[in-house]
């Protein structure tokens, strides 16, 4: 706490500035200085457990599920934590498709036949 005349530090239970005799007045505006929330801001909804049930069942269906993880993790919703958890889910998938190519490509320039392997039982 400051003294408000000279801006000497003081305690908490002095009356009266200890350098300028100042008398400390009890400010109604003490904790004025909050922030209020930005403009555009808007309070975070959470995704209920029946939601979260709700969503897996919809990441069930073809295509429909890559089409709404992009809308949830890129449109304005209110919801962060479903987007959060839809922006991992298409890292993670771009990541499974990434080593699937990889695979692939490592398969076909070692000249690997898979089916000829599987046909001769020899996996090893």
């Amino acid at each position: 706490m400051f003294c408000q005349n000279c801006g000497a530090q003081m305690n908490a239970g002095d009356r009266t500035c200890k350098r300028c005799g100042a008398p400390v007045r009890q400010a109604a505006n003490q904790y004025q200085n909050y922030a209020q929330p930005a403009e555009g801001y808007h309070r975070e909804e959470h995704v209920s457990t029946g939601g979260w049930i709700g969503i897996n069942f919809l990441m069930l269906i073809p295509i429909v599920n890559i089409i709404l993880l992009i809308v949830w993790a890129f449109g304005g919703s209110r919801q962060r934590s479903l987007q959060t958890w839809a922006r991992a889910k298409l890292i993670l998938l771009l990541i499974s498709i990434l080593i699937t190519v990889a695979v692939i490509v490592i398969l076909i320039v070692t000249g690997v036949n898979v089916s000829d392997m599987m046909r001769n039982g020899r996996y090893y």
